[in-house]
């Protein structure tokens, strides 16, 4: 299997590309992974006011010292201001051959911001029209031999795997029938409190957990993807200082928006509700008795 040292995951719109990430391969064989399409961000704020964002990036290590094998996944986002916020994960999935989530990814509209020519280490995951969807995705690390199989397949995203030395890169591709917002929104999964302008903040520590089996990655990402839709719809509204009362029609609007269906094609062709969760990935799983938590 063929290893790279850098790949960029891009977007086709609007006669052009959209780099979505960029993953690169250090020397040692830790990846540096930068998201792309956000300016400013309204964590690593304790008074929720937006930052401008500097520069932001999750670094996965290869730790080599480690007792239990276990791999370390530090975002660091850097403001304008010189401030920092920092998020730590902390997983035994790639030494049990599992997979573990980096970040779900909600995002903006990309307007006029595309490059024309292609790149040689460009991997093209989507192709769409910003102003009839909008293209939400998840990220997750795993082992250097992970394929589309190390999560189960599903009906509302697409496997796209980069493979590097000493781990891999998995982006799973869903739509929404709506057009894109001017905002995006990007969440990630933390084991111990955030960092944010040196100091600590929230009392926050998950034990680490073995991974995530095919089925369980798959559902996990079913999961959260709906979740990222439903969260962006909500604070796509209340930015736009929206108030109205329990019984207002229009929350049967906005209901309906957060209900919208998801699906692998940018078209919305075999879209499932969020409500269908008998079509969704079942949780049984064989693997998952032997998972410690």
């Amino acid at each position: 299997m063929a290893r790279a040292s850098k790949v960029r995951f891009v977007a086709k719109v609007s006669g052009g590309f959209r780099e979505l990430l960029s993953v690169t391969e250090r020397k040692d064989g830790s990846l540096i992974v930068v998201p792309k399409g956000g300016s400013r961000a309204d964590k690593g704020s304790n008074d929720k006011q937006q930052r401008d964002i500097k520069n932001q990036k999750y670094s996965v290590h290869a730790t080599l010292d480690a007792l239990d094998g276990g791999t370390l996944l530090h975002q660091t986002t850097m403001f304008s201001d010189g401030g920092k916020y920092e998020t730590h994960a902390y997983t035994l999935a790639i030494k049990n051959g599992q997979v573990w989530p980096l970040y779900l990814h909600h995002f903006l509209h990309p307007g006029a911001k595309v490059t024309a020519a292609a790149r040689v280490d460009q991997k093209i995951i989507a192709n769409y029209d910003p102003d009839k969807s909008t293209l939400i995705f998840g990220v997750f690390v795993g082992p250097a031999h992970a394929s589309p199989d190390s999560v189960q397949d599903s009906e509302i995203y697409t496997r796209h795997v980069a493979n590097f030395h000493r781990f891999s890169i998995i982006v799973l591709v869903a739509f929404s029938g709506m057009r894109s917002m001017p905002m995006g929104f990007l969440n990630h999964l933390s084991t111990s409190s955030a960092v944010i302008d040196g100091s600590k903040v929230g009392d926050l520590l998950i034990a680490p957990d073995r991974g995530l089996s095919p089925n369980v990655a798959g559902f996990y990402a079913e999961t959260q993807l709906f979740k990222i839709h439903a969260q962006a719809w909500v604070r796509h509204f209340e930015a736009l200082g929206g108030e109205i009362a329990a019984h207002d029609p229009l929350w049967l609007f906005i209901g309906d928006r957060i209900q919208q269906s998801l699906s692998r094609n940018a078209n919305g062709v075999g879209s499932v509700s969020i409500g269908d969760e008998d079509r969704m990935i079942s949780l049984d799983d064989p693997d998952d008795a032997a998972r410690t938590g």
